[in-house]
């Protein structure tokens, strides 16, 4: 695209633009050539780099030299193309950002859950200490019966002997 002479012809077209023969429909008709050969990418890289009044000034010569079809497309093309990658940018800026907090919120889970297994785990141990235990008292208060019933079974026998001889 020639965009210095389109910047050109929007400057001769601020004051107003004529379709009168002569000088007026020769820019006129210059301004519909450099647009008409130029691409759609061409057209939206001169439009981002207009600032936003010139942007307003392009899409209103645009309106007034081309066809209507023609500058709905170049509308549609350079306006709301620009105002859909903004949007998808923040949509993907706002997408990251709720990511990385899930990402986050998953890593606080994560580490919560490492924290129950380990603690699941030694109040397993603890369990597993105090059954022991009880298994050895118990065994110890099975062992200390048998004693006791054969201490008492000698005291009997002593008792017995006792009365049979005394």
């Amino acid at each position: 695209m020639r965009t210095e002479r389109a910047t050109e012809l929007l400057k001769k077209f601020e004051d107003g633009i004529s379709h009168a023969p002569g000088k007026g429909l020769a820019l006129v008709l210059e301004y519909q050539d450099i647009i008409g050969n130029s691409t759609n990418k061409d057209i939206t890289d001169y439009f981002r780099e207009l600032d936003q009044p010139g942007r307003k000034h392009f899409l209103w010569a645009c309106f007034m030299t081309l066809s209507e079809d023609m500058a709905t497309d170049i509308m549609v093309n350079t306006t709301l193309k620009l105002r859909m990658e903004r949007e998808y940018d923040n949509l993907d800026q706002h997408f990251n950002e709720e990511q990385k907090r899930v990402d986050n919120r998953t890593s606080e889970l994560h580490l919560k859950e490492v924290k129950l297994s380990e603690k699941q785990q030694a109040y397993e141990n603890q369990i597993n200490n105090l059954a022991s235990k009880v298994i050895d008292q118990t065994e110890e208060i099975v062992r200390l019966m048998d004693k006791l019933r054969s201490t008492n079974d000698i005291v009997l026998w002593h008792n017995t002997l006792l009365q049979k001889y005394a």
